[in-house]
């Protein structure tokens, strides 16, 4: 995998990252409305881009370059092929590993095309590249020739081992390793031929190091975006460890003058541990930003990883650079009706956290933050009031970004 400085030099090498824009990094919990964000900015909640699910959206970043440039550019890096063929094998092993320890349930081929479609973490969604009928296929075929031998195996040869978890990766570490192995080949030439589609590649290219392509009409750009970023089937996002997009993607709510760079980045949530503590893939974007929102959902304030990501980044020196932006404000139950009440009931959920915060040794004055509330940002239009509220956040960010490059003094 690359590392943060390799990826952004391959990037800059394909599409480059202009020096004096200011650059804003996405943070929220899986869901919470950052993609919802992104369509706003970008004008794209018509075509439906970038893709939006409840749970479990965007998993390779992607830097959206909003400028007044009027071709439109993307660039892409892949995960190499021995990466992808890694998150095929895990995905393979733990659906046969939960299969053969679900004894009560071997007939349900559907549940286990269900393991089949994305991997543990549900990072790598394999469902991308195998579709519900080709996912039953496999699933048919994994129940009711190699589970059978699994069974008959582990009962011959440790009839009275407690510890399954220890058969199980005997199993499939070395015993059944050639079975599995020949479905992950077979799922990798299909991997490898989407590619190969999307990207107009050779019939016999591997996986590609990158990618890039132009257009200069905004709905041909975007529909082909969706091929390579979306979460439907048929698209190779899964494939991708980072994306750049750069040109007039600008929707009304920003000033024709205004030019800013927004990175929709991976949600809280992938790793259960950063319920507590903040995964560190997120700091080099705190660190190259100067800016951070992090969006939380108002009608569930602060129930999952948000508590966690505000303490890390006072904890870590970020919180000057930080905007709290509080998202499905329209949802928010109050006993009286009014932007203002459900304001207040959000503002109490605040309160709580960061008193909870104060308790675990990390103190947040609620003067020292910057709240922003929105609502309906899944329509093509937010309210009236939440466009004067993003017109606003992003124009602070602008001057914010002015007066530190005015200070700035090379050494």
């Amino acid at each position: 995998m690359n590392t943060f400085d390799a990826l952004q030099s391959k990037l800059d090498a394909l599409i480059p990252m202009p020096g004096d824009l200011p650059v804003v990094y996405l943070l929220g919990d899986t869901g919470a409305g950052k993609t919802c964000f992104v369509r706003q900015l970008l004008g794209t909640t018509e075509e439906s881009f970038p893709s939006v699910r409840r749970f479990r959206t965007t998993v390779a970043p992607t830097e959206f370059i909003i400028t007044n440039e009027p071709n439109l550019k993307a660039a892409f890096v892949f995960k190499t092929e021995d990466e992808i063929g890694q998150l095929v094998l895990e995905t393979l092993e733990k659906a046969v590993t939960d299969r053969v320890t679900s004894r009560g349930d071997d007939a349900d081929i559907a549940q286990l095309a269900d393991l089949l479609s994305e991997s543990p973490d549900q990072r790598f969604r394999l469902r991308c590249f195998l579709d519900e009928p080709a996912r039953l296929n496999l699933a048919k075929r994994i129940q009711e020739g190699l589970i059978p031998r699994i069974h008959s195996w582990a009962e011959a040869i440790f009839p009275n081992e407690p510890d399954i978890s220890t058969v199980l990766e005997l199993a499939v570490d070395d015993e059944f390793k050639a079975d599995i192995e020949k479905l992950r080949l077979e799922i990798m030439e299909r991997i490898l031929v989407r590619i190969r589609e999307v990207c107009g590649l050779s019939p016999d290219s591997r996986v590609p190091d990158h990618h890039t392509y132009s257009n200069a009409d905004r709905h041909g750009f975007i529909l082909k975006l969706k091929e390579l970023l979306s979460l439907d089937e048929g698209s190779i996002s899964p494939a991708l460890e980072k994306a750049r997009v750069r040109g007039n993607l600008k929707s009304p709510v920003i000033p024709n003058e205004m030019q800013l760079v927004v990175t929709d980045g991976e949600g809280i949530g992938h790793d259960a541990r950063e319920a507590k503590i903040l995964s560190a893939r997120h700091f080099d974007y705190f660190y190259s930003s100067d800016a951070i929102i992090l969006v939380e959902d108002a009608e569930t304030p602060f129930t999952r990883g948000g508590k966690g990501a505000l303490g890390s980044i006072e904890t870590n020196g970020y919180l000057p650079k930080l905007s709290l932006a509080f998202s499905r404000l329209d949802r928010v139950q109050t006993e009286r009706e009014g932007r203002q009440h459900q304001i207040r009931e959000v503002n109490q959920s605040l309160r709580n956290v960061l008193n909870a915060l104060n308790e675990d040794g990390v103190r947040i004055d609620r003067e020292t933050l910057d709240v922003r509330y929105f609502a309906r940002m899944n329509e093509a239009q937010p309210d009236a009031e939440s466009q004067n509220e993003l017109a606003d956040l992003l124009q602070s960010i602008v001057e914010r970004h002015g007066r530190v490059k005015a200070r700035f003094v090379a050494p």
